[in-house]
């Protein structure tokens, strides 16, 4: 699979955009998050410039219902993920629901997008931070 182009442009993409704040509240946690309605609004115009685009469709692994995000470039090339979705409720509104936050995961995953800070998913855990993370490094694209 050559994905040079893509890879290239996606570069490119990273060195531009900026860190996406936390501006939409979650009430049951009393914590802040960024929706996928404002990553997509500062990611878009940069995506367009660079060639680069995303597409995230409802999928299924072996009859689950999931999430594959494709990340493409206007050369043709293309890389995509499948991701399993966890339904809090055995009915559409719980499949949307767990489609839209999937999404928002899929797409700033895809981008390498950074939403503000990063506790190593100990917020999700119920485990402490054991130490504070002071340095992240991401390797360029070659």
């Amino acid at each position: 699979m050559e994905i040079t182009e893509l890879a290239k442009a996606l570069n490119e993409f990273q060195a531009e955009l900026v860190t996406v704040g936390k501006n939409s509240d979650n009430p049951f946690f009393k914590s802040k998050y960024a929706d996928l309605a404002d990553i997509m609004k500062q990611a878009q115009p940069v995506l367009t410039k660079h060639g680069l685009s995303v597409v995230q469709l409802p999928d299924n692994i072996e009859g689950q219902p999931a999430l594959t995000t494709y990340l493409m470039h206007v050369s043709g090339q293309s890389v995509k993920a499948t991701v399993p979705l966890i339904l809090a409720k055995q009915d559409p509104q719980g499949v949307g629901s767990a489609i839209t936050y999937m999404r928002r995961y899929g797409y700033a995953s895809a981008l390498q997008i950074v939403i503000d800070e990063d506790d190593d998913g100990n917020k999700s855990s119920n485990m402490p931070a054991t130490a504070k993370k002071t340095e992240t490094y991401s390797a360029p694209l070659k």
